[in-house]
């Protein structure tokens, strides 16, 4: 679509090295939809608070924290992991269990990350940590899956893309 005379003279006025402008279309991106399109799209685009954001990372980092120490099986450690010939059920064959002593360095730094994910401490190096830690656990024994599990792992994925940190 051709841009309008004022978005024109805009541009030359810009090429020109006069930033005045006379037309509430550089405001409105959105100009060339109708509609539901264009509602919908201003919808998407306008701001919002991000405190949002760092009350689910708060959040997030203590259910990780009691997810960790209840849901994964830390005080199971030492019957789970313990005996090299138990059946667990990887969902990638090649994934094996560490020692006994290396899962529970996993898991400490899996609550000590989950910890500093709650005050936003190394925030973007301890979630892509608590992400790889989460998903090796996850993907070691199939038998312990939950839907929430999923969830948990999802959201480790998300916050180490977001600056959750930025906020609070």
């Amino acid at each position: 679509m051709a841009p309008s005379n004022n978005q024109v003279s805009n541009i030359t006025n810009k090429e020109n090295g006069k930033t005045k402008s006379t037309d509430k279309s550089n405001v409105n991106y959105f100009n060339h939809l109708d509609g539901l399109a264009k509602k919908f799209m201003q919808y998407m685009y306008h701001p919002i608070d991000p405190s949002s954001l760092g009350i689910t990372r708060i959040l997030y980092g203590f259910l990780m924290v009691i997810d960790t120490t209840q849901e994964r099986g830390m005080e199971r450690l030492g019957l789970k992991f313990k005996d090299p010939d138990a059946c667990h059920f990887p969902l990638i064959n090649a994934l094996t269990p560490l020692s006994v002593d290396w899962m529970h360095v996993v898991y400490l730094s899996m609550i000590i990350a989950s910890i500093c994910i709650c005050i936003g401490f190394y925030y973007r190096f301890v979630t892509i940590w608590l992400a790889v830690c989460y998903w090796y656990i996850f993907l070691l024994d199939k038998t312990v899956w939950n839907n929430h599990s999923y969830l948990f792992g999802l959201f480790a994925l998300f916050f180490s893309v977001t600056k959750a940190n930025r906020w609070w």
